[in-house]
């Protein structure tokens, strides 16, 4: 059967597979993933420009005073990298098989697993290659517990209170348990 353009196979397999994908990410969550309404076009390029969450600045003042100083606000916008759509091909027939046998969950999960890993490959490569810090020396296994130790101790003399990321192999970590 040709596929049927008019069915509605497109939003069940989506309905299905977003919240599968959902739960597979790791790294991703750890970014800034704000949707692009309208945006995002074939004159875009590989560059857009994301919203910045407002910051602000805290004032001292003896009396509480503050009706004479301007208000510190920084905001504005970041531009953020276009990639390169990521997919697995399927044939229409599988997925039209897998929905007539109540099997749409297993034909789809190994899809999110395989989608999910090449996505988060390519993330976490990023990172190691733009990250502005790094701790030890990439490539190199981790030795001891305090090297782990070691980054959130950095973050926290950073300021860093709250949402912060480290990346760690997990066979580093494996090693570690000895």
């Amino acid at each position: 059967m040709a596929n049927d353009l008019g069915s509605n196979v497109s939003s069940i397999v989506l309905k299905k597979f977003a919240p599968m994908f959902e739960s597979d990410c790791v790294l991703m969550k750890t970014v800034d993933r704000q949707v692009i309404q309208g945006e995002l076009n074939p004159n875009t390029g590989d560059t857009v420009y994301l919203k910045r969450p407002h910051q602000y600045q805290v004032i001292r003042t003896a009396t509480g005073d503050i009706s004479g100083n301007n208000g510190d606000l920084v905001s504005g916008k970041i531009a953020a990298t276009v990639s390169d759509y990521a997919t697995v091909k399927v044939d229409f027939l599988q997925i039209q098989e897998a929905l007539e046998l109540n099997q749409l969950d297993e034909i789809l999960r190994p899809i999110s697993g395989k989608l999910n890993t090449a996505i988060e490959l390519e993330l976490s490569n990023f990172i190691l290659k733009n990250g502005a810090l790094s701790l030890g020396t990439p490539g190199s296994p981790v030795k001891e517990w305090a090297d782990v130790a070691q980054t959130g101790s950095m973050l926290h003399d950073l300021g860093c209170m709250g949402e912060s990321y480290a990346v760690m192999n997990p066979w580093s970590a494996q090693n570690l348990a000895g």
